[in-house]
């Protein structure tokens, strides 16, 4: 009963989601992971579909505009219903590292910015950072996630 709205559930309400976004002061890397906010996303999901999404962790969760907080609720349901039809998470398109489909990426490939420290975006070649963040580790793109 305490959960954040669930975007694997067919009735889960983004609106939800995006209003409690607003009441929160705190960086959005660290408003991810509290499960009162949205259920589900633990540090490889927060990681990734901020990177997907371009935004930076620490900005504040109340400064997204309605259009990124509705990008950032469709990528995190979109990468938690990719890692639940697959069986793994890998947020990569299997193109771009050479395989065929999901299950043809290797585990070093699968993932954007995840335990990805120092090496290159795949989108711009900026080294991939690493920062403390609510009690965990975030990587991020310091070229792409400026906003």
């Amino acid at each position: 009963a305490t959960l954040g709205p669930d975007p694997l559930r067919a009735d889960a309400d983004p609106q939800q989601f995006i209003a409690e976004l607003g009441r929160r002061r705190g960086p959005i890397g660290a408003v991810l992971l509290d499960q009162r906010v949205i259920a589900g996303v633990g540090n490889v999901f927060r990681a990734e579909a901020l990177f997907a999404a371009g935004l930076h962790p620490a900005r504040a969760a109340d400064s997204l505009t309605r259009v990124e907080a509705d990008r950032l609720w469709a990528m995190i349901s979109a990468m938690l219903a990719d890692g639940l039809r697959h069986g793994r998470i890998v947020t990569v398109d299997p193109r771009d590292v050479g395989a065929s489909d999901v299950e043809g990426v290797p585990d070093d490939d699968r993932m954007l910015v995840y335990k990805r420290g120092d090496l290159p975006c795949r989108r711009c070649g900026a080294p991939i950072a690493s920062r403390q963040l609510g009690g965990r580790t975030i990587w991020l793109c310091p070229g792409c996630q400026q906003g």
